[in-house]
């Protein structure tokens, strides 16, 4: 083939018959491939290619326009045959190295779209939350769906990076600092932890919930893996307890017992993963801390899987902190049980209604509320009453302990019981069938966790009681109407069945005794009322309490007395009944 010497430069013409098997018209049906398929990709894979390590989009866009380029212009040259420099490469390899530039390009988009799916890191940091910022700003349930299952692969380095809550304390305040101010490691953390705070998003909560589960699993399990307990997932927690207690199909439902739920039921992975750990609870914080605006939605049925999540955090707590002669007070678990607690306020309000009482949600609250008691008693047996602090002050200091937490819950509820006065039968179901025996008759005594807390609750119920000693009030009176209707006003030597209740039925009748006439005269017997249910009557004149028990099973109706001080006023005489007092 003659050639065209300039200088040290020879061209030859390109042969227009040459073999080509890599032209512009392969180029653009191989384009034309491509760009279907990379159109008609499933989200995961376009945010698979958004994360890549390298920039795949700008660095595919570029490669394909050169090659194209190429191509069109070899195609050109061979047509008219012009002059091409002489160099080292041949026509059939000049095209081979355009077609191995092209497929090149192509097996890495493919690769980190499907055999190798990009993960967190150094390299992409920056690109890698933009994405995720972008998914959750979009909020369409299927991306966050799948979203969530696509940061599953980047929790480990996700978790590595991200600051720990004494590491935030510890960063300078008002840097100013923007990514593009930064660079290194520090921009790298500084990701992670965005990342992490973007996920507790409450739509992208939901998913996780309903359709990836094991993104938390994940998560949690990385997180107690690398003994980072506190990094900024408190609301992505706090999130996936709101979420999973309002889908009634989540885990939350499902990972009760393996009798109900087989495998999943006894190994209750997510379950265990984060309400079973007592130091992820307590670093992260707002795990148990719904809002209100939920919680005030809730049925019974939901409370009592809020309820038993919280038993899990409760017995974890025990084997953790719980150790002989340990002491400590876990304000997560403290906040729970107030919300616990409080669920049945709505009680009082099926008062003298017994005709909706027994199918109302607030009743069913009630007992699942008594029966999470009960078994938060029985979770701190293996305390054996060990790092007991007494409920008297010490020094003018009084210290709270995990005994107080179920101390205050029964005291609650045995307070919201006391609303329920009228009938009978509905006064004396709820006060004593749901609430009292729960605590002091059908309970283990034997524990010694358990005698501590029937202590306390004494001492609370009684302390009730001396309160009004001076300041005779609504609450005082309406727990002394329970106290008398559950315990009796008999004085006799009690039977064993009510034994861990003897000591405060003593002092209650003692107290009675003193101090119910006076009630009853100096306060307008508003507040003297208000301690008498259903089938207790006070007669002023004779200075007595009086139960009437309705006739059962062919027997009379009987009645017990109970002989109270009679009133004796300021001024020296006796009280007559009325509120009458002498002139000035």
């Amino acid at each position: 083939m003659p050639s065209h010497c300039y200088w040290s430069i020879c061209f030859i013409h390109l042969p227009t018959n040459g073999v080509k098997f890599f032209g512009f018209a392969e180029y653009l049906a191989a384009v034309a491939l491509i760009a279907l398929a990379w159109t008609m990709a499933d989200f995961r894979y376009k945010f698979r290619v958004a994360t890549a390590p390298i920039p795949l989009q700008m660095t595919t866009f570029v490669v394909v326009a050169a090659v194209g380029v190429l191509t069109l212009l070899t195609d050109l040259w061979r047509t008219e045959g012009w002059l091409v420099p002489e160099g080292p490469f041949t026509p059939g390899e000049w095209q081979a190295l355009l077609g191995a530039a092209f497929l090149f390009n192509f097996i890495v988009w493919i690769a980190f779209a499907f055999a190798l799916p990009s993960r967190f890191g150094r390299l992409n940091d920056e690109r890698f939350g933009f994405q995720v910022y972008k998914v959750i700003l979009r909020g369409i349930p299927a991306e966050l769906s799948e979203a969530a299952d696509e940061l599953i692969r980047s929790f480990e380095r996700l978790i590595r990076y991200a600051w720990t809550e004494p590491e935030i304390d510890g960063l300078p305040n008002g840097s100013g600092k923007t990514h593009a101010d930064i660079n290194g490691l520090f921009r790298t953390r500084q990701c992670a932890h965005e990342i992490l705070l973007m996920l507790g998003d409450k739509r992208f909560c939901r998913q996780v919930v309903s359709s990836s589960p094991p993104t938390a699993l994940v998560l949690f399990d990385e997180m107690e893996r690398q003994n980072k307990h506190s990094v900024s997932l408190g609301t992505f927690a706090k999130n996936i307890t709101t979420e999973a207690i309002a889908n009634r199909d989540s885990f939350a439902y499902h990972e009760t017992s393996g009798y109900e739920a087989g495998l999943l039921g006894q190994v209750k992975p997510l379950t265990s993963a984060l309400y079973g750990n007592y130091k992820l609870v307590s670093g992260l914080k707002q795990v148990y801390d719904v809002h209100y605006e939920q919680y005030g939605r809730w049925d019974a049925a939901q409370w009592k899987a809020f309820s038993r999540l919280l038993l899990t955090t409760t017995k974890n707590f025990v084997a953790v902190r719980g150790a002989p002669g340990a002491w400590y007070y876990p304000p997560e678990i403290s906040r729970a049980v107030d919300l616990i607690q409080n669920s049945a306020n709505g009680l009082p309000m099926l008062n003298g209604k017994p005709e909706v009482a027994w199918s109302s949600d607030d009743f069913e609250k009630l007992q699942v509320a008594a029966d999470f008691a009960n078994a938060f008693i029985e979770a701190l047996g293996p305390m054996k009453g060990k790092g007991y602090q007494t409920l008297r002050k010490h020094k003018g200091k009084f210290s709270a302990d995990v005994y107080d937490i179920a101390a205050n819950l029964i005291f609650h509820l045995v307070f919201i019981a006391a609303s329920i006065k009228t009938p009978e039968t509905l006064s004396w179901y709820v006060q004593h069938n749901v609430v009292w025996s729960t605590f002091f008759d059908m309970v283990d005594t034997s524990e010694p966790s358990t005698k501590v807390v029937q202590f306390k609750v004494r001492r609370l119920l009684y302390n009730e009681l001396k309160r009004m000693d001076t300041f005779p009030n609504f609450k005082g009176t309406r727990l002394l109407g329970l106290l008398l209707n559950v315990m009796g006003l008999s004085d006799q030597a009690p039977s064993n069945y009510d034994r861990n209740s003897r000591p405060l039925k003593r002092a209650t009748l003692s107290w009675t005794r003193k101090n119910f006439a006076r009630i009853w005269e100096e306060n307008n017997r508003a507040v003297g009322e208000n301690a008498l249910v259903d089938g207790i009557t006070y007669d002023a004149d004779k200075a007595c309490l009086i139960h009437t028990q309705p006739p059962m099973l062919g027997k009379e109706a009987r009645s017990t007395v109970f002989q109270v001080n009679p009133y004796v006023s300021p001024y020296g005489t006796l009280g007559t009944g009325d509120n009458s007092q002498p002139s000035s």
